[in-house]
């Protein structure tokens, strides 16, 4: 079972920072982040709420599939989806184990996933092309995919990529378009598409 989610709108709000914006069910949902850390904050509401319709604040897509499976296989495969291809992963972070590491730290009561990976690519064809047609694409790299698991929505498993803007020349959007296009493979790969 496969259905495409909420959209989530990322607002860069300065360096290092991001703030995600999500509509689920009908409700709005906001969150200012640093890095993998996350904390609940009133300027992001704002910013999402009333930015996104004054045109001020430039916004990036989450792509994210839902399918019915165990988040092990699905974890496989996407790793699978992206080793096949050739490319070589970089980096995986556990924010899952990471959130209930530091939950008693942080004061935090809530499990938020049952489980949640990032798996972090470079494609050096991808990455040559996007830069190669304006040098300040190097803030799109290196690629990542997610997958998750909630733990109020178990046995379905989130899976998906930040989308990259596809802005600039011709050729710059060409580029970021193909690193898309990749991204979107892989996850649909993942969830067996």
């Amino acid at each position: 079972m496969l259905r495409r989610m909420a959209t989530r709108i990322v607002l860069l709000l300065q360096p290092s920072w991001f703030c995600t914006h999500t509509i689920e069910n009908g409700k709005d949902m906001a969150m200012i982040n640093r890095g993998l850390f996350s904390k609940p904050c009133a300027m992001a509401i704002a910013a999402a709420m009333w930015g996104l319709q004054s045109g001020q604040v430039h916004a990036s897509q989450v792509t994210e599939y839902v399918v019915e499976a165990p988040f092990e296989d699905v974890r496989l495969d996407l790793g699978d989806a992206v080793i096949n291809r050739g490319y070589k992963i970089a980096y995986e972070a556990f924010i899952g184990d990471m959130l209930d590491r530091t939950a008693e730290a942080v004061g935090a009561t809530k499990r938020v996933y049952k489980h949640a990976e990032l798996v972090q690519f470079c494609s050096a064809v991808l990455s040559r092309a996007t830069m190669e047609a304006d040098p300040g694409n190097i803030a799109y790299c290196p690629y990542i995919l997610f997958v998750y698991e909630r733990t109020d929505e178990p046995g379905k498993v989130h899976v998906g990529f930040r989308r990259l803007d596809e802005v600039g020349n011709d050729a710059s959007r060409k580029a970021l378009a193909n690193v898309n296009l990749l991204l979107d493979e892989m996850v649909l790969e993942a969830v067996d598409q």
